[in-house]
């Protein structure tokens, strides 16, 4: 039976699962859960995996501070399957996929998020926007010029736009289409998850800073060999037919509004000025 509703079954607040993969995660995993429980929305349950850490014990010292908190740990097995456990085990209407180095921007993310599409009645998945942080939490001062989630869908099948720690997905939906990561990638699984969802769901952008992403020295795309994000990046643009050539475009047009961006904030020529504005605008 496919049923997308994505009502409360007691007709009551929804639930919202937030599911988190941590793998020696114990510098960012506190922020992160801080954020979550400070939340206004009344019904979340946050479920937390350890996918074997073997940092001494560090992460799990962190988890072990908070009671409210569903985690437990198991040998490792990657974050893709470990997500997959966290789907099997959520309760909740809607499920949020955060990451430990993550964290929600505000304590009414999630509140906004469903105010700003009705409460989601109509849709299967509903995002917003994401600010991009180094490690100490400041913002990234490029962010502003990439191409947001306020983008065309169809350029997240060449090129993802789309954060998932900014996107709550239906529970139902997600069963009825048999939305889990495939654990056959690595890197690039949560791309090729977000296209499936925009493929099948009713989608819907809200424009509200759900989420802060981090970017750091330790995260798996800055650690990981470009030849090999690359090899990732190819099977998922070849699995959905997507074009290795329009996504050489959008990323030369998102770096020709960065560097145009750069110049403009320091007071360059009237014409690189004035072709920028003309850019934030199309």
């Amino acid at each position: 039976m496919d049923d997308r509703s994505n009502e409360p079954a007691a007709g009551g607040v929804p639930l919202i699962s937030v599911v988190t993969p941590v793998y020696n995660g114990s510098r960012y995993l506190e922020e992160l859960i801080v954020s979550v429980k400070a939340q206004d929305h009344p019904r979340i349950e946050h479920i937390v995996i350890d996918d074997g850490s073997d940092d001494a014990g560090a992460t799990v010292r962190v988890l072990e501070k908070y009671p409210h908190l569903t985690w437990w740990s198991h040998a490792n097995k990657g974050q893709y399957a470990t997500l997959n456990d966290g789907f099997r085990a959520a309760t909740g209407d809607w499920i949020c996929v955060i990451s430990a180095d993550d964290l929600l921007a505000s304590p009414t993310a999630f509140s906004e998020l469903l105010r700003g599409s009705d409460d989601g009645k109509a849709f299967d998945a509903v995002f917003g926007r994401t600010r991009l942080v180094d490690s100490n939490g400041r913002d990234v001062r490029s962010e502003p010029y990439r191409l947001d989630e306020s983008a065309p869908k169809w350029i997240n099948h060449h090129f993802l736009t789309i954060h998932h720690c900014s996107m709550l997905v239906s529970r139902g939906f997600i069963d009825a289409k048999n939305l889990f990561f495939d654990t056959s990638l690595r890197y690039t699984g949560d791309w090729d998850w977000i296209i499936r969802i925009l493929k099948y769901g009713r989608t819907k952008y809200v424009d509200t800073v759900v989420s802060r992403y981090r970017i750091h020295e330790q995260q798996t795309r800055q650690t990981t060999a470009r030849t090999a994000l690359g090899a990732e990046d190819r099977l998922v643009l070849s699995r959905h037919g997507s074009s290795r050539f329009v996504r050489s475009v959008i990323v030369g047009y998102s770096r020709t509004r960065k560097l145009l961006g750069l110049i403009a904030s320091e007071g360059g020529s009237g014409a690189a000025r004035a072709f920028y504005r003309f850019l934030r605008k199309h």
